[in-house]
């Protein structure tokens, strides 16, 4: 029983390591999978954001539609937003040019003081459907003298779902010299980031997980904001230096991290290597004492006791109690015959007809263990020095139903 206790709290701790490695799968991760998000972001020159995206979910159970949550920080507002169904076939860039020949979908808007959730409605069963999110995001840019300065916290600790094969980019409204570029992305997870010497920059990651903070943070010259009204700051020494010293240390810190995580993993590695050789070696013993081999004509001579403690090493269970008085039998300290069984009994159609009396002989020419002697004690307690092995059985179906009965066999 001990043994049994330790296996399964060891099976109890390697669920929970395991299930501790998984990131915690929110209720809309349960019903879909976001296989793949596609976002493309335009600075316009009154410094607001027009963004269009993408989304690509597979359903894994009914659901009557989706959700997107976009968080209050970095801007005044989300305007305009609207959902449509893409069918298949149909190209990004000819999305964005002709939205009206897609199907527009309802939406209902939700708002708290730091979130707002736009919730979709689109029947899906089983299927993969992808879907069209176009908004726009107001006053994201600052402009100053002498930079104009943009951060978007495109998806932050808000968001309930797991995405994968994430691609972003951010075009600015005119070309520019990438001297003059200064982009900074705040990733957790390995996603790569660059320009495109043009006036685009592109963000792509494998994997992004629920609830992860992921920012861009985008310094450029102040005459692309054509439409905006500077603020009489000279802000752009300050804010290279202050973004260039966070990368440095951002930086550090991700490979600070990688390094713990790696050296976690390692240590996780090891010890759900060392429970599953527990449990191999548990088992391999297990079923080596279950499949010892005798020798021929050996079985039939082994102590019957002796079989059952191979069968269920390190236990005792009720049973063992006719493996000790055939073993007793083996040694020629009892006797065994067949007798009819208690009248009780025989109207009771589950039980048989008969049943096996064990009788002390006289006389005992082999001297008993301290557990024989007691075994002999508690069950021949009769005046012949015998008993039946119905005196252990318990009540019949009909005695059952009568209490005074069971109070009987409860004493």
């Amino acid at each position: 029983m001990y043994q049994k206790a330790i296996l399964r709290l060891i099976l109890i701790i390697l669920v929970m390591v395991i299930a501790g490695c998984n990131h915690q799968a929110s209720y809309e991760e349960n019903s879909y999978r976001i296989n793949d998000v596609n976002i493309r972001a335009f600075v316009l020159p009154n410094g607001n954001l027009d963004v269009h995206e993408f989304y690509t979910y597979t359903f894994l159970d009914a659901v009557r539609g989706v959700t997107r949550s976009i968080g209050q920080q970095g801007h005044k507002g989300v305007s305009n937003f609207q959902a449509y169904a893409i069918p298949k076939g149909e190209s990004i860039p000819s999305i964005i040019e002709h939205p009206e020949r897609l199907e527009l979908l309802p939406v209902q808007q939700y708002s708290n003081s730091n979130l707002d959730t736009y919730q979709i409605a689109k029947s899906s069963v089983h299927e993969t459907q992808s879907f069209y999110y176009h908004y726009e995001l107001q006053q994201v840019v600052h402009k100053y003298t002498d930079i104009s300065d943009l951060y978007w916290s495109f998806f932050d600790q808000q968001n309930s779902s797991t995405l994968h094969n994430v691609q972003i980019s951010i075009t600015l409204p005119q070309k520019g010299s990438i001297q003059d570029i200064h982009a900074y992305l705040k990733d957790k997870y390995d996603g790569t980031f660059f320009f495109d010497q043009n006036r685009t920059v592109y963000y792509e990651t494998k994997e992004l997980p629920a609830h992860q903070l992921s920012e861009i943070r985008i310094l450029f010259p102040s005459q692309m904001m054509s439409n905006m009204q500077a603020q009489p700051i000279l802000a752009k020494d300050s804010l290279i230096s202050e973004e260039d010293t966070l990368a440095i240390k951002y930086a550090s810190r991700t490979a600070k991290l990688q390094q713990l995580r790696s050296i976690l993993n390692n240590v996780m590695l090891g010890f759900i290597l060392l429970i599953i050789g527990g449990l191999i070696w548990r088992i391999y013993h297990h079923r080596r004492a279950k499949n010892a081999r005798f020798a021929e004509g050996e079985l039939e001579h082994t102590d019957p006791l002796l079989l059952a403690y191979l069968w269920h090493p390190g236990q005792v269970i009720p049973e063992d109690i006719i493996a000790s008085l055939f073993s007793l039998y083996r040694r020629d300290v009892i006797t065994i015959e067949t007798v009819p069984i208690r009248l009780h009994y025989l109207h009771d159609s589950t039980a048989p007809d008969y049943t096996l009396r064990f009788s002390i002989k006289d006389v005992i020419s082999i001297p008993l263990q301290k557990d024989e002697r007691y075994l002999l004690e508690w069950l021949f307690t009769d005046s012949q020095g015998s008993f039946t092995l119905d005196t252990l059985a318990g009540p019949t179906l009909q005695e059952k139903h009568d209490p005074e009965r069971m109070e009987y066999y409860s004493a």
